[in-house]
């Protein structure tokens, strides 16, 4: 099962005065911050705990703080995000991490980069009262292991088909996988074991829940967020005309979908018709709402005719998306 420092600290009851948490994998050193903070801080007290955002946190603010006594409690906490504290040059914080930090206080910082060489870096490390924890993108393995330890906690098993599906859908992205997770733990209730025909029913993947918030920017009229997603989709290695033809079919089952309710059909024949799940029909009905029956109809035959000079080599596929998008964003 995956473990890293804090882990162990946690089951020791045994904290480090200073934790930065840094590294490629977000999901990790957001687990592993809202572990801390649950540890240490009761809710609502605001005298012994601060929260600090961006570049611009003073060094003297943070270091006077440190040295006040927390108010009926064992310790102060302060949590700073994003500070880039381990990055550019703080001297004044250098030299204080080279010093002894108040047992009552505790830092949390959490980091998107750090510089190794950066000065205030090597003081954290050389300070035995102080513990970095690098979270990277984990390995197959590890992650293979992570969702083991969620399947033994839930009494449930996943065949080695299902699990080479879902590990393809979510892309190793850990948010997705937690996401896909607690939908297939919900969708499959009592049964115990997760197949590959309940990952086909509920885990939709990341490019189809991609373009499904393109089209709810489409709908909002918001360019800048449409182009966004399509870029994080071409960025993912996914083929234009492959995006396209996710459009079309989500455009088509929202169609059917609008038109059936409004023919008085009830969810479960709506949800066969058009082919969609039972478990997202909520979430696409509302989205069908925002749309004009005649505007998906055009939509769907403007795909139809960049798809066909798309691939025909009058025109670049890359660039047919973007005009489909863009004509529906005004």
């Amino acid at each position: 099962m995956y473990t890293n420092p804090i882990e162990e600290d946690l089951k020791k009851g045994q904290l480090h005065n200073l934790y930065l948490l840094y590294g490629e994998e977000p999901y990790l050193k957001r687990t592993y911050k809202n572990k801390l903070l649950k540890k240490l801080v009761n809710p609502g007290d605001e005298m012994n705990f601060s929260r600090y955002q961006g570049r611009d946190v003073a060094e003297q603010e943070l270091m006077d703080l440190a040295d006040t006594m927390p108010f009926f409690a064992d310790h102060r906490v302060i949590l700073v995000e994003d500070s880039n504290f381990f990055q550019n040059k703080h001297d004044k914080f250098a030299d204080y991490l080279k010093k002894e930090i108040p047992d009552s206080t505790i830092y949390i910082f959490v980091e998107s980069k750090v510089d190794k060489r950066n000065g205030a870096f090597k003081a954290l490390v050389k300070n035995p009262q102080c513990q970095p924890v690098e979270f990277n993108i984990l390995t197959a393995n590890e992650l293979a292991s992570w969702i083991g330890g969620r399947l033994r906690r839930d009494h449930k098993l996943m065949n080695r088909e299902a699990w080479a599906a879902f590990y393809d859908r979510t892309a190793k992205n850990m948010d997705m996988m937690d996401t896909e997770y607690e939908k297939l733990i919900s969708y499959v209730g009592d049964a115990p074991e997760i197949t590959i025909q309940d990952v086909d029913a509920v885990c939709t993947g990341i490019a189809e829940a991609k373009v499904f918030d393109m089209i709810s920017a489409i709908s909002e009229k918001d360019a800048a967020k449409v182009l966004g997603f399509y870029h994080d989709l071409l960025e993912s290695k996914e083929e234009p005309l492959g995006i396209l033809a996710l459009i079309e079919r989500q455009f088509r089952q929202l169609l059917i979908a609008k038109e059936m309710e409004a023919e008085h059909y009830d969810s479960s024949t709506i949800a066969k018709t058009s082919g969609m799940h039972p478990y997202y029909l909520s979430r696409n009905l509302n989205l069908a709402r925002r749309f004009r029956v005649k505007d998906m109809k055009q939509l769907l035959h403007d795909a139809q005719d960049l798809e066909q000079r798309a691939k025909s080599g009058r025109m670049d596929q890359r660039l047919a998306v973007e005009v489909l998008m863009m004509t529906y964003c005004h």
